[in-house]
């Protein structure tokens, strides 16, 4: 053969070069994704995959229930203790005085001032929630 090429010869030789090249490789490409489709090699794991990033996401997911939750426990305490401290002698009160309005209608309504029922009985629950008198027949 010739020692030295033209210009068009060498053309044609890089051209036909390069595309052997770009076929060999969308070749390799090709025959590497049939085997993933098959399941004899295993998927490459990129930055960009949809189920990394899924995963990534739900243990993210996870991880801020898992924050909120425990804030939500740790707010529910403290509400119920602000509740008990501000309110709770409040309610004592008024309890009491219920209580003490019960005795005075009792003794009113029956002459005679009433017996505290037993905690077998229900105790002051009785004086809030009375339980259905007997019929009368």
């Amino acid at each position: 053969g010739k020692a030295t090429l033209d210009r068009r010869e060498a053309a044609i030789l890089i051209q036909k070069t390069f595309r052997g090249h770009v076929v060999r490789k969308k070749t390799r490409e090709m025959r590497r994704d049939e085997l993933i489709s098959i399941g004899m090699v295993p998927k490459e794991k990129g930055k960009d995959d949809p189920l990394d990033k899924a995963d990534s996401n739900r243990l993210h997911r996870k991880l801020v229930q898992k924050q909120n939750e425990q804030e939500y426990t740790e707010a529910l305490v403290t509400v119920k203790k602000k509740l008990f401290d501000q309110e709770g002698p409040q309610i004592k009160d008024k309890i009491k005085e219920d209580i003490r309005q019960w005795f005075v209608r009792q003794t009113e309504d029956t002459g005679k001032f009433p017996v505290y029922p037993s905690a077998e009985e229900g105790g002051s629950l009785h004086i809030f929630d009375p339980p259905p008198s007997a019929p009368n027949t």
